[in-house]
């Protein structure tokens, strides 16, 4: 085996768990933000109607942010998983 599959496996590993679940986190998160603008909507102004753009908005950044947490998975699981750099005096000895 290559040096660098182990770390392609688990990051390959990784992306697909988080793609195959990305459809019921979207789901559900959307599902809480739209409960919690709700309740924000009666509290605040009952007598107004719901905004769209604010539901857009923040469905945007839900599936922003689960995109992001993706990125900084990966590259911690990367960074915890790739082998240390030498500095120059290991890299002379080669």
């Amino acid at each position: 085996m290559r040096e660098g599959s182990g770390v392609s496996l688990a990051v390959g590993g990784i992306v697909t768990g988080f793609f195959t679940m990305l459809g019921t986190l979207i789901v559900a998160f959307t599902y809480l933000f739209v409960c919690v603008h709700a309740i924000v909507k009666l509290i605040g102004d009952a007598d107004g109607h719901p905004d769209p753009t604010t539901v857009i908005v923040g469905f945007i950044a839900l599936v922003s942010a689960l995109v992001l947490g993706l990125a900084a998975a990966l590259r911690f699981l990367g960074r915890s998983l790739s082998s240390r750099r030498r500095g120059s005096a290991g890299a002379s000895e080669r």
